[in-house]
């Protein structure tokens, strides 16, 4: 089943060429954008997403699962750090791990000194992204239930600050309230 041209671009006859480099086309909105026929992908092809863009968006969706991980590590750091500190340090279960993290009766490194200070700081920057996220999705949920327009109005601004910790889920759902209470913005 053959569709006809597309309705985006105006007719090839209202082309309007720079005397040098790629051609304009001018959109049904009015405004000019750059494009080069060629670079645009042919039927059937998909366009490739750069990596940069790929790797924010899965850290975007993957916001509160990544903050866990840090506040987990952090922990982990901080609990080796004060395992090493204190006569805990002398039990059969913890005398295997400082085997490995603490190598300097050997000549090597010793980490335990770096988890002191990595750790804490770690748990701190965990403990904060996990808070944020948790703050801004009880308070996005509950902006999202006000059953009246003008409500959901006044609160617009706040729901799109809002959208910047949350993930593309919560983008999707704030797109079909707007439709619902027929937001034209």
């Amino acid at each position: 089943m053959s569709r006809g041209p597309s309705t985006r671009y105006k007719n090839p006859s209202s082309i309007e060429k720079p005397a040098s480099g790629p051609r304009v086309r001018p959109l049904g909105s009015g405004h000019i954008f750059l494009c080069d026929p060629t670079s645009r992908p042919k039927v059937g092809e998909t366009e490739r997403v750069p990596f940069d863009r790929r790797v924010r968006v899965f850290f975007r969706a993957q916001r509160f699962l990544i903050s866990l991980l840090v506040l987990g590590i952090g922990i982990l750091l901080t609990v080796l750090a004060t395992v090493d500190l204190t006569p805990l340090n002398q039990s059969s279960v913890f005398q295997g791990i400082n085997g490995l993290t603490d190598q300097s009766p050997s000549g090597g490194p010793n980490y335990d000194l770096a988890f002191v200070i990595m750790g804490p700081i770690i748990t701190i920057i965990g403990a904060y992204l996990v808070g944020a996220y948790y703050l801004a999705r009880r308070k996005f949920e509950h902006l999202m239930l006000s059953k009246s327009k003008a409500e959901f109005l006044r609160n617009l601004p706040d729901i799109e600050d809002l959208l910047w910790d949350l993930t593309p889920k919560d983008e999707v759902r704030y797109e079909q309230r707007k439709s619902e209470l027929r937001i034209r913005r």
